[in-house]
Formats: C-alpha cells, sequence, structure tokens
C-alpha cells in the first residue's frame, strides 16, 4: 500500500476533474495500469522533475519515471501509464533529468540521453523518429546541465550552451527559426552554467548574468519588451543570478537570494499579489533566502527551506489544501526541510528531509506517483520502487 500525507477530498470538484480527464481521453487515449507499491519509504532521492503528466527521479544514481506514457516518456519501453516509479532501463550513475510535456531528457555518466516524442527533433537524435526508451545523444561524455520544454531541449557541456528541437520562435537560440534534429551550439561562450526551456522560450545564466530568448509575446523573455528575440538577450543587470526556471509564458529567477519573476501572469503566476503581465524581473516580498524557484504555466513554487506555491490551484497543485489560486507565495505545510520542488502544471513533486519524494495535485495518469490515481491536494509520500 502506498504511503500518503493525507486522504484526497474531491468534493465540488469531481466535476472539474471528470471533464478533463473525459476531455484527454477523447483528445490523445489513455491507458492506465495499477500496481501497489512497497510500505516503505526511500530517503536517497537526489533529483525530481515533473512534466506535464509524468515524472521522473533520481535515486542512488538509478532513474525513475512514471505517469502519462503515451509517447514514451516513461522510457521504460512501453507507453503504459505507470503511478508508481518505474525503473528506466539499467544504468546506475544518472545524475540529472528533466521531463518536458511529451519527452525527456537525462545525463548518465556524462552522456546524454533522451525519449519519448521527437516530432519537432527533441530527442537531439537526428530525424524524427520517437523512442520508448532512452536514446544516446551524440558520443560526447561531459555533459552536466539537461533542461526539456514543450518540444526544445537544452544542455551545457564544458561551459558551452547548446540547444535543439523545436526553433519556430527562435527558442534555440542560434538566430534562426529553422529546427535542430541534433544539439545546436548556441554562441561561442563556455561560462554557461543554468539553462531553462519552456514552451517557447528560453532562459540562461552565464558569468552570472541573466539572459532570456524565444517567444517573448507576454514579456516572458525578461527585456522589458514584447519583441521576439532569437539569440540570448541580456535580462537585467548585475552578475549575480544563480537560479532561472521558465515555462510557457512566465519565468522566475533568484538573484543575491531575492526572488524575481515576470512574463503572463493572468493566474498570479508572478506572484506579485496582481494579475498585471510584468515585462522584466519584479521582485516578489523581501525576503532574501530564496534557494530554488520552478515555473510552470500556471503555477509556481520556491524553496527556501520551507516550501512556498502561487497561481492556479484547480487541481491541488500548490499543495495548501485547497483549490484556491493564490496571488502571492504561499508557505505549503510547516517543514523547513524541502530541498528542491519541480511544477509540471497540474502536479507538482518535490524533495525534503534528507531525500524523501513527495508529489501532488493532478493524478489521472499516476503522475504524483503514490500508487494511486487519486489527486491530492497536499504533498503525498512516495513509496520506495
Amino acid at each position: 500500500m502506498a504511503v500518503v500525507a493525507a486522504p484526497t477530498d474531491m468534493t465540488n470538484h469531481n466535476g472539474l476533474r471528470a471533464r478533463l480527464g473525459l476531455f484527454m481521453f477523447a483528445v490523445i487515449g489513455w491507458s492506465l495500469i495499477g500496481s501497489m507499491a512497497p510500505a516503505h519509504a526511500a530517503t536517497d532521492w537526489t533529483n525530481v522533475s515533473a512534466g506535464s503528466s509524468h515524472s521522473c527521479g533520481i535515486r542512488d544514481g538509478k532513474l525513475y519515471c512514471w505517469g502519462f506514457n503515451e509517447h514514451g516518456q516513461v522510457g521504460d519501453g512501453t507507453k503504459d501509464a505507470r503511478n508508481v516509479p518505474t525503473r528506466v532501463g539499467t544504468k546506475d550513475d544518472w545524475t540529472a533529468v528533466a521531463a518536458s510535456s511529451r519527452h525527456t531528457c537525462g545525463v548518465e555518466d556524462g552522456e546524454l540521453y533522451c525519449w519519448g516524442d521527437n516530432y519537432d527533433g527533441q530527442l537531439g537524435v537526428g530525424g524524427n523518429a520517437p523512442s520508448l526508451t532512452p536514446a544516446r545523444v551524440g558520443s560526447e561524455d561531459d555533459w552536466k546541465v539537461v533542461a526539456a520544454g514543450g518540444n526544445t531541449s537544452c544542455g551545457i557541456r564544458d561551459g558551452k550552451l547548446y540547444c535543439w528541437g523545436d526553433n519556430e520562435n527562435g527558442q534555440v537560440g542560434d538566430n534562426t527559426t529553422s529546427p535542430r534534429l541534433t544539439p545546436k551550439r548556441v554562441g561561442t561562450k563556455d561560462d554557461w552554467k543554468v539553462v531553462s526551456t519552456g514552451e517557447s522560450t528560453t532562459v540562461g545564466i552565464r558569468a552570472g548574468q541573466l539572459y532570456g530568448w524565444g517567444l517573448n509575446e507576454y514579456g516572458q523573455v525578461g527585456d522589458n519588451t514584447t519583441t521576439e528575440r532569437h539569440v540570448p538577450t541580456r535580462v537585467g543587470t548585475g552578475t549575480d543570478w544563480k537560479s532561472a526556471s521558465i515555462s510557457r509564458a512566465s519565468a522566475c529567477a533568484i538573484r543575491v537570494g531575492k526572488l524575481y519573476c515576470w512574463g503572463r501572469n493572468n493566474k498570479g503566476q508572478v506572484g506579485d499579489n496582481t494579475k498585471t503581465e510584468r515585462h522584466f524581473p519584479k521582485k516578489i516580498g523581501s525576503l532574501t533566502d530564496w534557494k530554488s524557484v520552478d515555473a510552470s504555466p500556471h503555477n509556481v513554487c520556491a524553496v527556501r527551506g520551507k516550501l512556498y506555491c502561487w497561481g492556479e490551484n484547480d487541481f491541488g497543485q500548490l499543495g495548501d489544501n485547497t483549490f484556491s489560486d493564490r496571488l502571492t507565495p504561499k508557505q505549503i505545510g510547516s517543514k523547513d526541510d524541502w530541498q528542491s520542488v519541480s511544477t509540471g502544471g497540474t502536479h507538482t513533486v518535490g524533495l525534503r528531509g534528507g531525500g524523501n519524494l513527495f508529489g501532488w495535485g493532478f493524478n489521472l495518469h499516476g503522475q504524483v506517483g503514490d500508487g494511486t490515481n487519486d489527486d491530492r491536494k497536499v504533498p503525498a509520500q512516495v513509496t520506495a520502487p
């Protein structure tokens, strides 16, 4: 039996969930299998990532994925949905993983792998053939960072930035709008540290400087315009940016422990207590000890030991035991040992207390990972696979 933090209360919410479930079934179809998770917790998860409807994590160097799998994004060689973490392959030196909507990428012992849908070349293997298992990207063995968003992927090796896949809005950053089927070097700099790619926009940090490029309809590039950018464009000032995350049309970043967000704000995802669109990084609150932040299309979560989430909350993805949207950061629970968090849109996953894995929010395809398909509006612990 799966160990969960609290039972789900779907009072007055079944209709919305059912309508979304029926819509997804009618449009894309889905298959669902049930399974029992062993009743013990694992405390050695080191990395976790939430895609639109699936999740992945690394435990003791081994890679696990779960949730929606129509495109093979779980990576276990099937298209069956999984509601508990499912081992991907047999390799045991995974160090990074990034889940998107229909594909996933990861780094194992410096080697880059991607799997799932490949309509726009987002797997980076050349051509457009999908893969139900991790497919090796190139022959290099010094990859450190990987990011996946929409149908675009990016990675960093030896400080050099590469992006590939969909490039309709210049989100690859090579000053074109041509799709790239293999990793394409972005610029000539070799001091990139951070990259995050959303649906059609990318942000990154090099030499402590923040950059954005791609679609800019809502100001999500952050350069105080709505002009589409096809190469990395400097955002703001300073050389002390540490963390950045972008989703469909909004982004957040941390500078000297201070939190900034910008872009679309129709659900309060900027977190400044308004729904006003922001075209430039907007400081959020007065706290100066933020450690990490992760943005999804309509909600954001961030960690400063304590966990905070804000924005849309239709399926309990904020984790505050309500379905109420929040226009400012809302502390989730009372624990102060959160390590990281990843937002997937309608569900969220995170690590706390020395590597304990939790999931919450929409769970129709098992993306929470607790062995059920019940939505969770507070963090539910995910047991060991």
